[in-house]
């Protein structure tokens, strides 16, 4: 039986059971197969979601776990190419003698020899679309294939929904002709609009976003256009491409249509984890910096003074504008607080990955904490019970879902890429690196980009694979079933 898969960066499965209705070709999946939400990993990052599935492993397992960093595209965060090529489910089913099709699969550039065809292009950065062979590029229809670059201001928000849902056409002619035009066995395409659509727009869909522009005197309110309704209109732009690929379908071709993650509203409150921590007394700020006047408090007032009156006057694009103005190292080490952090001695810190969603952790430094005398299991026992108590000061709530050590959650020959601790605040709560000042404060960017990921995407499956499917199933494990499926293999451990 041949297979098509395609995969929806971002399609969240509470956005599209609500608008099913409005969604023929994806009802039609679900009323003839199945539709089931699909469980991503932690954190619910594109970078381990997506290598998750390709290899049929957990993040434990491949220790890939990069988040972007939407406002820098800091490039030098994603990941060697080289420690998933040749190894994914498309590898394995052409080493079975599958013949395989693979279109804009995330992260996957440079492209690599496959058996069949693989067109892809590069992630946060200007470059060349590539294929093997390279004969391949030619004779299909040109699209933008790869991340995004732009991170379009107020006024170019109606301009950007246009052209990004021309990419996703131009994307579906290209998936179409390399479907009619290729012999496959499995058939492998991603479009990664959709989950950029929701970063930038979530603010004009949900009307109860603190942030939704009520009316045009707002100074982030676009000057043209109503924006409403771009997020629905990508979800539906994106059902006619799945009927559009569906009728390019051999015969006894199964469908699988999924996502790596869900999405949902940006968290609009920030919890200043490593502030908390030199409050337990854990992580000491730099040398100096304990002066009131240091250069290090001083900078990191400033910072954070601007970027709040930015929020409150509504104008995070001329803060934006500016910041750019700075060369972008300094930049990146203003927004990361390196001034404040970067020589600290720290016995626990707050740990990079995941960015500043809900999903983090705290890594403790194992060789102070004995050099200082101290149990490492009874620091992180304490700081999980301390942090599972934290209330929002305006509402009185905890502000975490739950909070774990690594072993409860993470196996794997990379589990230590984890931090020893782990949490996952409400979804209205992210995380922020910097010191002195509260422990809280509001999101500065979220007028800017608005949308965050939820833990939870989706998975539709033609009636050929809804009976075979597992019964509980997440992204690693779907992973785990197309390899299995095309190649009889195992997933590499």
């Amino acid at each position: 039986m041949r297979l098509m898969i395609l995969a929806i960066d971002g399609m969240d499965f509470e956005l599209t059971q609500r608008w099913l209705s409005r969604l023929p070709n994806l009802r039609r999946l679900a009323e003839d197969g199945c539709f089931r939400p699909l469980p991503s990993v932690f954190p619910p990052d594109s970078v381990p979601a997506w290598i998750s599935f390709y290899l049929g492993v957990e993040p434990g397992e491949h220790g890939v776990l990069q988040s972007i960093d939407y406002v820098n595209a800091d490039r030098g965060t994603m990941p060697d190419v080289s420690t998933f090529a040749g190894k994914t489910f498309w590898d394995a089913a052409g080493r079975a003698g599958r013949r395989v099709a693979v279109l804009n699969a995330f992260l996957a550039y440079p492209v690599w020899p496959v058996n069949g065809v693989m067109v892809s292009g590069p992630v946060f950065a200007s470059g060349e679309p590539q294929s093997y062979p390279t004969s391949v590029l030619g004779g299909l229809p040109a699209a933008h294939l790869g991340g995004f670059v732009e991170f379009p201001s107020s006024a170019r928000l109606p301009a950007f929904a246009r052209a990004t849902h021309e990419i996703a056409r131009r994307q579906t002619a290209q998936a179409e002709a390399l479907a009619r035009q290729t012999d496959w066995d499995l058939f492998f395409v991603t479009f990664l609009t959709l989950d950029r659509v929701q970063h930038f727009y979530w603010r004009f869909h949900d009307r109860t976003d603190p942030t939704y522009p009520t009316d045009r005197t707002d100074p982030s309110f676009p000057r043209e256009g109503d924006l409403s309704n771009v997020i629905l209109e990508h979800y539906q732009l994106l059902d006619e491409t799945i009927g559009r690929l569906l009728n390019c379908q051999p015969p006894d071709c199964a469908t699988l249509v999924l996502s790596d993650h869900g999405h949902g509203r940006r968290p609009t409150r920030l919890f200043h984890v490593n502030e908390w921590l030199r409050g337990e007394g854990l992580l000491e700020a730099p040398l100096g910096a304990a002066n009131p006047f240091s250069k290090a408090r001083l900078l990191e007032f400033a910072k954070r003074a601007a970027l709040e009156g930015a929020r409150q006057l509504a104008l995070e694009d001329a803060a934006f504008a500016l910041a750019q103005l700075i060369p972008k190292g300094k930049r990146q080490a203003l927004q990361r607080s390196d001034f404040s952090l970067g020589n600290s001695a720290s016995l626990a810190r707050r740990d990079a990955f995941g960015g500043n969603s809900p999903s983090g952790g705290i890594r403790l430094n194992e060789p102070a904490l004995e050099t200082a005398g101290m149990s490492v299991e009874a620091v992180r026992r304490s700081l999980a019970h301390t942090l599972a108590r934290i209330c929002d000061p305006l509402t009185g709530e905890r502000i975490a879902e739950w909070v774990a050590p690594r072993e409860a959650l993470i196996c794997g020959v990379h589990a230590d890429s984890f931090p020893q601790l782990l949490y996952q605040l409400r979804p209205n709560w992210g995380t922020d690196p910097s010191l002195f000042g509260t422990p809280f404060s509001y999101s500065p960017l979220h007028r800017r980009l608005s949308g965050g990921h939820r833990p939870t995407g989706v998975l539709f499956a033609s009636e050929e694979l809804a009976a075979a499917l597992p019964d509980r199933v997440d992204l690693p494990r779907l992973g785990e079933f197309v390899r299995e499926m095309h190649a009889g293999t195992c997933a590499p451990r």
